[in-house]
This record gives structure tokens, C-alpha cells and sequence, in this order.
């Protein structure tokens, strides 16, 4: 009996000491983890700097010509993996304009904005400075600074333009559906007119195009009329477009029976207004008449089928070409299967 509470006594202890070596070993842990987190921040990761997404900015965008002034704010950003040390900026004023201001800690020397310091680990440097445009200048204003630094590749160029002008400034483009067309079937052109000045209040404007070689006139979008030829398309509509605001002009087409990959040209596109003295032309289209290409895939469902079980086939068919239309796809059911 007394041999049985000796080991009793002896297992009691035992474990006595095992939890206490547990409690102090959690105790350290936590002591330990302290100290960790009240060392600070961890340091940046061994690596180099990545200055690549620096911007500039320009404010205002768009001014008249009475002498505006323009505020240029850089943000120098470095979002890679290290500290970038020896880090310069330059820019020099642009072409039309006159110095104004420039806030610390960038400087003006001989008509350049400097800069140099350096750029911590996931932080960013902001450099401002403003410039005056000449009064009765009219056109783009472009800047351009160059951001360096010993430890990148190459230099990084960030840009801001501002549009000086007291017009509307228009711009016309044009697309086509599908982009893909093929051999008779129908193709539509759109011409989208942009307003990248002043904003323009029941403005006229005149558009014209002209109906592709291998193509057949069809159809024209509001405002428009067709030539007795039916080969020059007009449009006369009076336009109010702030800013980068837009208006569409369409007409459409049949394209004839040519051969697939035949090259359909649309090169000559024009708006008028009336304070331009030369018409705005559109960059020319080229659009590739293709013939359907089909394929085909089967999977089944699932696979491998047991046996007694259903399972289900699966028929995809991808187009990668014009069109297809009365497609027919044909299977049999095969052997061994209800």
C-alpha cells in the first residue's frame, strides 16, 4: 500500500513539474514577443528602389489664353524594396511660360526646377512649383521632368500636358463592327467626334467620308446623306461638347463577294468647323475581311463513365473568324451507350 502511494506521490510531482516547465516556457514566449514588437518597425527588405510609378500632374488642364498660370505638383514615389539614396529631379520650364513659384525643397537654377535627396523605403517626395503662360499664346503646353537615381536602370520621365486655347479643339476618329467582317455580310463605321478644348455651345460642324473600295453603300445614322453616287457620306449637325465630351456619326455598308483577307482601305475622313481654317482629318482605317473559321471540342461528363451510369457530352464550337450563320453541327450516338 505504501509502495502504491509512493508512486503516486512521485507521478503527482511529475507532473506538477511539467506544467510548471510549460508556464515558464510560454512566460519566455511572451517576453520575448514583447521585446520583438517593441524593437520598432522591421527594416526594409534587402532589394533595390523602384521609382517607375512617379507621377506629374498639371492643374488647370485646360486654359484660355489671357495669361494663365499652370501648377505643376511631382510626386516622386518608391515603391520597391530599398531606400533610394542620390535621387535628382530636373526640369526645366516649358517653351511659352515664365517662372512663378516653387515650394521647398526643390529650387530654380538657370530656368531648371532641381531636386536631390533621398526617397525611403515605400514613401514618396512631393515637388510643386507654378509657372505663368505667355498672354495670346494658343496651343499644347508640354513639360516633361526626368527622375534618376544611382541605384535604377534608367532615368524615369514623367509628363503633364495643359491645352491653352479659347476654342473647342476637335478630333475625329473611326472604328468598325465587327472587326472581324466577312465576304457579303453587313459593316458598320463609326466616326466619333471629340472635344479636347474650350467647351463648344451649338457649334456647327460638317463631317464627311467616303464608302470603301469592295463595299456597297447601305445605310446612314441621323444627320447624315449620301452623294447620288452613293459614295460620299455628310454629316451637318450643330454640336454642344464640353471637354472630352464626344458625338458619334454612322453609316454602314455590304461588303462585296472578295476573298478572305482582303483589305478593306478607309483613309479619308475630314470634320470642318467654323474657326479652323483647314478641315480635321481622321488617321486611316484598315479593316480585313475574314471568312468564318470554326472548331470543334468534345468532353464527356463524367469521365471516365462508369458503367450503368449516365454521362453527358459536351459540343463547343469557337469561332475565330467573321460571322458564321447557319451553322450545322452534326454527332452520332455511339455504341454501347442509350
Amino acid at each position: 500500500m505504501r509502495l502504491k502511494l509512493k508512486k503516486a506521490l512521485k507521478l503527482i510531482a511529475i507532473i506538477m513539474l511539467g506544467i510548471f516547465l510549460v508556464a515558464a516556457v510560454v512566460a519566455f514566449a511572451r517576453q520575448e514577443s514583447t521585446q520583438v514588437l517593441a524593437a520598432g518597425p522591421l527594416p526594409p527588405p534587402a532589394g533595390y528602389p523602384k521609382l517607375t510609378l512617379s507621377t506629374k500632374v498639371v492643374n488647370p488642364a485646360l486654359a484660355g489664353t489671357n495669361g494663365a498660370v499652370l501648377g505643376y505638383e511631382i510626386t516622386i514615389r518608391n515603391t520597391g524594396a530599398a531606400a533610394a539614396t542620390g535621387v535628382t529631379l530636373v526640369d526645366a520650364i516649358p517653351a511659352h511660360t515664365a517662372f512663378k513659384s516653387v515650394t521647398a525643397p526643390a529650387i530654380l537654377d538657370n530656368g531648371v526646377i532641381k531636386w536631390n535627396g533621398t526617397v525611403g523605403f515605400d514613401t514618396s517626395v512631393l515637388i510643386k512649383f507654378s509657372v505663368t503662360v505667355t498672354k495670346g499664346y494658343e496651343g499644347l503646353i508640354t513639360n516633361t521632368a526626368t527622375i534618376d537615381c544611382p541605384q535604377i536602370a534608367e532615368p524615369v520621365t514623367v509628363t503633364a500636358e495643359a491645352t491653352i486655347t479659347d476654342h473647342p479643339i476637335f478630333a475625329i476618329s473611326k472604328s468598325a463592327t465587327p472587326a472581324l467582317p466577312g465576304a457579303e455580310k453587313p459593316l458598320t463605321y463609326e466616326l466619333l467626334v471629340t472635344n479636347l478644348g474650350q467647351p463648344a455651345v451649338m457649334e456647327p460642324i460638317t463631317v464627311t467620308d467616303f464608302v470603301p473600295a469592295d463595299t456597297t453603300y447601305l445605310a446612314v445614322g441621323p444627320d447624315g446623306v449620301v452623294s447620288p453616287e452613293q459614295d460620299i457620306i455628310t454629316w451637318t449637325r450643330s454640336v454642344t461638347l464640353d471637354m472630352g465630351e464626344t458625338t458619334a456619326f454612322t453609316f454602314s455598308v455590304n461588303v462585296g463577294n472578295v476573298t478572305s483577307g482582303t483589305v478593306l482601305h478607309n483613309g479619308i475622313y475630314f470634320l470642318h468647323n467654323s474657326f479652323e481654317t483647314a478641315p480635321v482629318v481622321g488617321e486611316p482605317l484598315t479593316t480585313t475581311v475574314v471568312d468564318p473559321v470554326l472548331l470543334i471540342f468534345k468532353s464527356i461528363d463524367p469521365d471516365p463513365p462508369g458503367s450503368n451510369h449516365e454521362m453527358t457530352y459536351t459540343l463547343t464550337v469557337l469561332n475565330l473568324g467573321s460571322k458564321a450563320t447557319g451553322v450545322e453541327i452534326y454527332d452520332v450516338v455511339p455504341a454501347g451507350v442509350d
